[in-house]
């Protein structure tokens, strides 16, 4: 219902909508997007969002401001926080080169220069296709050739 309950005597049930359970020394998260959603404004949440960013600059530049305007977006908006999650907890940009960025961006059919200043990723206003791209979320159909985003993917055993 939206609202915290205490639990003041045991209880053995299955329950599909628990988001989490917060214990006298630990809090169990069952559902991400509802601890993100709860905790969005806790300062534990910030803290990570400028080593999220640091794994992509590591291997990547941003033109001029691009580290602080992300940051600045990631504060205020939890999807783009997710994706910087996600980015960073894959660290597959630590073999990917600018040029390879640049072949993808056109097998997207994207605008490079909405993506790229030189050979530097640009941070417009928003992020989020820039996000996508790096997060490898976008993708073409097989028989259709149809571009396609994918907001939630698993790999093909």
């Amino acid at each position: 219902g939206d609202t915290l309950t205490r639990v003041e005597t045991p209880v053995f049930l299955f329950e599909d909508r628990v988001d989490l359970i917060v214990g006298p020394e630990q809090v169990l998260v069952l559902n991400q997007l509802a601890f993100e959603k709860w905790f969005r404004e806790s300062p534990a949440i910030g803290e990570h969002v400028g080593r999220w960013i640091g794994a992509i600059h590591e291997h990547l530049p941003f033109a001029a401001d691009g580290v602080d305007r992300l940051r600045a977006r990631a504060e205020t908006n939890s999807r783009i926080r997710r994706l910087l999650r996600n980015i960073s907890e894959r660290g597959h940009l630590a073999t990917v080169t600018i040029d390879r960025i640049r072949v993808h961006i056109g097998q997207q059919g994207l605008d490079e220069a909405t993506i790229l200043h030189g050979d530097e990723l640009l941070v417009d206003d928003d992020p989020t296709p820039l996000l996508k791209l790096l997060n490898e979320d976008l993708f073409r159909g097989g028989l259709t050739d149809a571009p396609f985003v994918s907001d939630n993917k698993a790999p093909r055993p």
